[in-house]
């Protein structure tokens, strides 16, 4: 299509997720292909690399969803990195 530069793919589904100490049923959840950082901007508490979606195994949960999985330093919580 003319004047487009970028698209990603994007699916929903529920699912359960959880830590060795914690979990969250019937969460939401969304994919996406790596392209998706590319079309939208992303605020990060914490990432490894500027995509965080080149691997299939690849995620990205909300700060809700961060918070209620894993205790937070207050510093990531408060937006300082």
């Amino acid at each position: 299509m003319p004047g487009v530069l970028a698209g990603a793919e994007i699916f929903s589904d529920v699912i359960a997720i959880y830590t060795p100490d914690n979990q969250i049923q019937d969460i939401k959840m969304y994919g996406a292909d790596s392209n998706f950082v590319h079309v939208f901007k992303l605020d990060f508490i914490q990432k490894k690399s500027d995509n965080p979606l080149l691997d299939i195994h690849s995620s990205v949960i909300s700060e809700s969803a961060a918070k209620r999985l894993f205790v937070l330093p207050m510093h990531w919580v408060n937006g300082i990195k």
